[in-house]
């Protein structure tokens, strides 16, 4: 909230507001772990166009199924379906950790 010179307050903007988590990439959820998008990396269209193709929308809950030895690829279950990503897409997605469903 923020007050005004006539001590009125009122809500601020969603663009103003502190995130409430800090972000985070799908790297730093351990394997087995749930977590659900919050957004992706701005400036890269292609990518989040592809992401979107995959089913890997905003609010969607992934778990992180397993990892190479190196790290990449990724293998995800989102909505029923495996989903592997390289190292590099999956540093465009934002995560908040989640329970499991």
């Amino acid at each position: 909230m923020a007050i005004c010179k006539d001590n009125l307050t009122f809500p601020l903007p969603m663009r103003y507001a502190a995130p409430a988590m800090q972000q985070l990439t799908l790297q730093q959820i351990p394997i087995g772990g749930y977590a659900r998008i919050t957004g992706y990396v701005r400036g890269d269209r292609e990518l989040r166009d592809r992401m979107l193709s995959f089913g890997l929308t905003r609010g969607a809950t992934i778990q992180i199924v397993r990892t190479a030895p190196t790290g990449c690829p990724f293998e995800l279950r989102v909505r029923d379906m495996s989903v592997v990503l390289r190292r590099s897409e999956a540093n465009g997605l934002y995560v908040e950790p989640v329970s499991a469903p």
